[in-house]
C-alpha cells in the first residue's frame, strides 16, 4: 500500500484527497488490519475538505448522496492516507483527541 500521500493536493482553506480502487483495496486487506466486511475495497474515491469539514465527496465517480459510503470506514481510510499536516482538518484527528 502506498502512503506516501502522492494522491493528496493541499489548498488554502483545505485539501483534496483522491484513491484508486488498487488504494482501497490494499488499505482494507493489509496484512494483520484487514478491515472486517469492507465496503469501499475496490472503489475510487475523492475527498475534498475545507476549514469547514467534508464539502465533497464521491464514489467511483458518484456523489456519495446517491451512493452512501459508511462513515466509520471512510473516516479510517482517510485519516490514514493523510499526511500529519492536514489531519487536523479531518474528524477522526480532531484537536483534544489523544492520539
Amino acid at each position: 500500500m502506498d502512503l506516501s500521500y502522492d494522491h493528496t493536493t493541499p489548498r488554502p482553506d483545505g485539501y483534496s484527497l483522491v484513491l484508486s480502487g488498487t488504494d482501497t483495496y490494499d488499505w482494507a486487506n493489509r496484512p494483520g488490519c484487514q478491515w472486517p466486511a469492507p465496503t469501499l475495497a475496490g472503489c475510487r474515491i475523492r475527498v475534498e475538505v475545507d476549514a469547514n469539514g467534508l464539502t465533497d465527496l464521491y464514489v467511483d465517480a458518484v456523489p456519495v448522496s446517491l451512493t452512501p459510503a459508511p462513515a466509520c470506514e471512510l473516516t479510517a481510510l482517510v485519516a490514514d492516507h493523510l499526511p500529519p499536516i492536514l489531519r487536523h482538518l479531518w474528524p477522526v484527528w480532531a484537536k483534544g483527541v489523544p492520539q
